[in-house]
C-alpha cells in the first residue's frame, strides 16, 4: 500500500512538472511570437516611410498650379516642363503629381485638368517667361 501511494505521488509530480514545462514553453513562444511581430511593425512602418516620394523642396516655396492637357500630353512632358531640382528627380517629380492628382497610373486624357506643383523663384519665373 505504501509503494502504491509513492508510485501515485510521483506520477502526480512528474504530471506537475511535465504542466510546467509546456507553460514555460508556450510562455517563450508567446514572448516570441510578440517581439518578432514588434520587429516586422517597426520595418513596416521605416519601409513605409521610405518608399514615400522625398520632395527636397521648402513647402513654403511650393505652389499648384492647374494644367490643361492637350492632345499630345504625357505625364512626364508636363513634369519636364515644371520640374525644377528641388524635387529631388523627374520620377520623384512625377511621383508627387501622381500624388497630387491621386493617379495610379500614368494615363491621362486631353481636355482635362492636373494639378501641379511648382517652386516659383525669380529665376525661375523670368525663364519660364523668356522661354514661354
Amino acid at each position: 500500500m505504501i509503494n502504491k501511494n509513492i508510485t501515485s505521488k510521483v506520477h502526480i509530480n512528474m504530471a506537475r512538472e511535465r504542466n510546467i514545462a509546456l507553460l514555460r514553453l508556450k510562455t517563450a513562444l508567446l514572448a516570441a511570437v510578440i517581439c518578432l511581430s514588434v520587429i516586422l511593425i517597426i520595418f513596416y512602418i521605416m519601409s513605409g516611410n521610405s518608399s514615400k516620394t522625398t520632395v527636397s523642396a521648402d513647402t513654403a516655396n511650393i505652389s499648384y498650379i492647374s494644367v490643361p492637357i492637350t492632345a499630345n500630353d504625357t505625364l512626364w512632358s508636363i513634369a519636364g516642363r515644371y520640374y525644377s531640382d528641388e524635387f529631388g528627380t523627374i520620377k520623384d517629380y512625377v511621383k508627387e503629381i501622381k500624388r497630387c492628382n491621386s493617379l495610379k497610373s500614368d494615363n491621362i486624357y486631353a481636355g482635362r485638368y492636373l494639378v501641379v506643383p511648382v517652386i516659383y523663384n525669380i529665376t525661375n519665373y523670368m525663364y519660364k517667361t523668356a522661354g514661354a
